[in-house]
Protein backbone atom coordinates (compact mmCIF):
# COMPACT_ATOMS: atom_id res chain seq x y z
CA UNK A 1 0.00 0.00 0.00
CA UNK A 2 2.82 2.44 0.82
CA UNK A 3 4.29 2.42 -2.66
CA UNK A 4 0.80 2.62 -4.12
CA UNK A 5 -0.03 5.82 -2.22
CA UNK A 6 3.07 7.63 -3.49
CA UNK A 7 2.56 6.40 -7.05
CA UNK A 8 -1.10 7.45 -7.15
CA UNK A 9 -0.30 10.88 -5.76
CA UNK A 10 2.71 11.33 -8.04
CA UNK A 11 0.65 10.39 -11.07
CA UNK A 12 -2.14 12.82 -10.13
CA UNK A 13 0.26 15.71 -9.48
CA UNK A 14 2.15 15.08 -12.72
CA UNK A 15 -0.90 14.65 -14.95
CA UNK A 16 -3.40 17.04 -13.39
CA UNK A 17 -1.54 19.75 -11.49
CA UNK A 18 1.91 20.34 -12.97
CA UNK A 19 1.55 19.01 -16.53
CA UNK A 20 5.19 19.69 -17.37
CA UNK A 21 7.12 16.70 -18.65
CA UNK A 22 10.39 18.42 -17.74
CA UNK A 23 9.52 18.45 -14.02
CA UNK A 24 10.53 15.20 -12.37
CA UNK A 25 8.76 14.56 -9.10
CA UNK A 26 10.75 12.46 -6.68
CA UNK A 27 9.77 11.29 -3.21
CA UNK A 28 11.44 14.32 -1.61
CA UNK A 29 10.66 16.97 -4.25
CA UNK A 30 9.50 20.14 -2.47
CA UNK A 31 6.02 20.82 -3.85
CA UNK A 32 4.55 23.80 -2.00
CA UNK A 33 7.51 25.79 -0.69
CA UNK A 34 9.17 25.56 -4.14
CA UNK A 35 6.09 26.98 -5.84
CA UNK A 36 5.30 23.86 -7.89
CA UNK A 37 1.91 23.79 -6.18
CA UNK A 38 0.19 27.09 -5.50
CA UNK A 39 -2.78 27.47 -3.16
CA UNK A 40 -5.37 26.46 -5.78
CA UNK A 41 -3.41 23.38 -6.82
CA UNK A 42 -2.90 22.46 -3.17
CA UNK A 43 -6.67 22.58 -2.62
CA UNK A 44 -7.15 20.42 -5.73
CA UNK A 45 -4.64 17.96 -4.29
CA UNK A 46 -6.55 17.88 -0.99
CA UNK A 47 -9.81 17.16 -2.84
CA UNK A 48 -8.11 14.32 -4.72
CA UNK A 49 -6.61 12.84 -1.54
CA UNK A 50 -9.91 13.01 0.34
CA UNK A 51 -11.79 11.34 -2.50
CA UNK A 52 -9.14 8.78 -3.46
CA UNK A 53 -8.24 7.62 0.04
CA UNK A 54 -11.56 8.34 1.80
CA UNK A 55 -9.96 10.61 4.41
CA UNK A 56 -10.73 14.08 5.73
CA UNK A 57 -8.26 16.89 6.26
CA UNK A 58 -8.51 19.36 9.10
CA UNK A 59 -7.82 23.03 8.33
CA UNK A 60 -4.44 22.95 10.10
CA UNK A 61 -3.33 20.03 7.89
CA UNK A 62 -3.69 21.92 4.63
CA UNK A 63 -0.15 23.26 4.50
CA UNK A 64 3.44 22.43 3.66
CA UNK A 65 4.04 20.69 7.00
CA UNK A 66 1.78 17.87 5.80
CA UNK A 67 1.86 18.12 2.00
CA UNK A 68 5.22 19.42 0.81
CA UNK A 69 6.55 16.14 -0.61
CA UNK A 70 5.35 12.68 -1.62
CA UNK A 71 6.91 11.33 1.58
CA UNK A 72 4.97 13.79 3.76
CA UNK A 73 1.76 13.13 1.84
CA UNK A 74 2.20 9.38 2.20
CA UNK A 75 2.87 9.70 5.95
CA UNK A 76 -0.19 11.92 6.38
CA UNK A 77 -2.44 9.52 4.49
CA UNK A 78 -1.06 6.49 6.37
CA UNK A 79 -1.67 8.18 9.71
CA UNK A 80 -5.25 8.99 8.70
CA UNK A 81 -5.90 5.42 7.56
CA UNK A 82 -4.60 3.82 10.75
Amino acid sequence: MNHKIKEQVKSYISKELIRDSLVEIKDDTVLIRSGLLDSIKTLQLIAFLEQEFKVDFEAHEVDADYLDSLILIENTIKSKLS
